[in-house]
């Protein structure tokens, strides 16, 4: 049979007939998937973890970690000063402690107040508050959440009052070690904690430890006893996400803490009485930049860490919630910390001479062509043991007086001739 083109176009055009099985199963597939994304949770997007970069602060300072620690030494904190700015210690009681049973509190933000009964929030009003305190800015007090004068309404709402009040938290003082890690021996650490407003008032939920390098030796989040009201994220940084599956308690902390800090162990921070307070942390040996910072005049008036940063060390922290870490409170603290510490300045000679056996031949030469401006070559043949005893004795005794030392290396240096 011959196919024209006639009978071609007069024929049906083909028809695609789908399976009813693979339609069906392409179905329940695509409902499958949708019923998936309506009920999985977003997922938490983890902080990506920050690198920092150590310093050579031996080097810097050309000194020795034993060095260091005695020159911070020099600044800890005296045992007035630990009770004036309120340091924990043995029969510490805190202003912001209640009885174990009272359930009254009264909020920091606004001063309403209301009750927290069995670790259970109690209250039918909202806060209403600023958020940050008010401040002089061009001799006028102005809130920096909302650059209103002070005394206007409230900017914020919340929906829970927060409060500093907590019931007895025990405490426990740092163990003194005879036998401890030869390089934990002379440490200096930084510590900053960040906290959150729960029922049982403010309680740590990240701790950041920093060596003398600058760099992290423990960083991480606290899960809180009480019930958390208020992340406080402005100030701390911490959100909802950062604290989710965290496991690690107060107790876990510190005996982790304990493994560094011994009772000799100098530990820097910033108003670190409220860091080892809440803690739980009886330690003494202290260097706190609030008071090492502080206004002689005004010594009770602390200057915030933000600022000191940015005045000596021309460093921006804290700028967002964002931005915010503890760890880079710490290095700051430190950073401030050593400024304290003076760079070292040549040896005097006879310490040279005693130190540096090998190099007494080429100090005494420098010196002596100094000041003698005599050929080296008839200085090598001096009997070098004979003249640096004599050289330092006479520079212990007449040092002060320069003209009769200047004399008396001249004549030495002629009866060696």
């Amino acid at each position: 049979m011959v196919l024209t083109l006639s009978s071609y176009s007069e024929s049906p055009p083909p028809v695609l007939v789908e399976n009813p099985k693979k339609k069906q199963k392409k179905g329940k597939r695509s409902a499958k998937k949708s019923f998936c994304k309506e009920n999985t949770e977003p997922a938490v997007t983890k902080k990506e973890t920050k690198m920092y970069t150590g310093w050579d602060i031996c080097g810097k300072l050309n000194r020795d970690t034993k060095s260091i620690y005695d020159e911070l030494h020099k600044h800890i904190l005296t045992e007035t000063e630990l009770r004036m700015n309120h340091f924990p210690h043995e029969g510490y009681k805190p202003w912001t402690q209640v009885a174990a049973d009272d359930c009254g509190r009264q909020c920091v933000r606004c001063g309403e107040k209301f009750d927290i009964f069995n670790g259970v929030y109690l209250s039918a009003s909202k806060c209403n508050h600023h958020p940050r305190k008010p401040a002089f800015v061009s001799g006028v007090r102005l809130h920096g959440c909302c650059n209103a004068p002070a005394g206007t309404p409230p900017c914020a709402t919340s929906n829970h009052h927060v409060t500093l009040q907590h019931r007895p938290r025990a405490l426990a003082k740092t163990s003194s070690r005879r036998h401890v890690r030869k390089d934990l021996q002379h440490s200096v650490f930084s510590l900053d904690c960040e906290m959150c407003y729960t029922t049982d008032g403010l309680e740590v939920v990240r701790v950041g430890l920093v060596n003398i390098d600058g760099l992290p030796v423990y960083d991480g989040y606290v899960k809180p006893k009480g019930k958390i009201l208020d992340y406080n994220t402005m100030y701390s940084g911490v959100e909802k996400s950062h604290l989710q599956n965290v496991t690690v308690t107060l107790d876990d902390v510190k005996t982790i803490l304990s493994g560094y800090i011994q009772e000799d162990t100098i530990l820097v921070g910033h108003a670190l009485n409220n860091d080892l307070s809440a803690l739980g942390l009886i330690h003494s040996t202290i260097v706190d930049t609030s008071v090492l910072y502080a206004d002689p005049r005004t010594p009770s008036k602390k200057t915030a860490l933000k600022k000191l940063a940015s005045y000596y060390l021309g460093l921006k922290i804290k700028d967002s919630a964002s931005d915010h870490d503890c760890i880079d409170d710490a290095r700051a603290t430190l950073q401030l910390a050593l400024l304290k510490v003076p760079a070292t300045v040549p040896m005097p000679f006879s310490e040279q001479t005693e130190q540096q056996p090998a190099a007494k031949q080429q100090a005494a030469e420098a010196y002596l062509w100094k000041h003698e401006q005599r050929p080296l070559v008839e200085i090598q043949n001096f009997d070098c043991r004979f003249r640096h005893e004599t050289f330092d004795f006479c520079q212990q005794a007449f040092g002060a007086h320069k003209p009769l030392w200047c004399i008396i290396q001249i004549l030495v240096v002629i009866l060696r001739i």
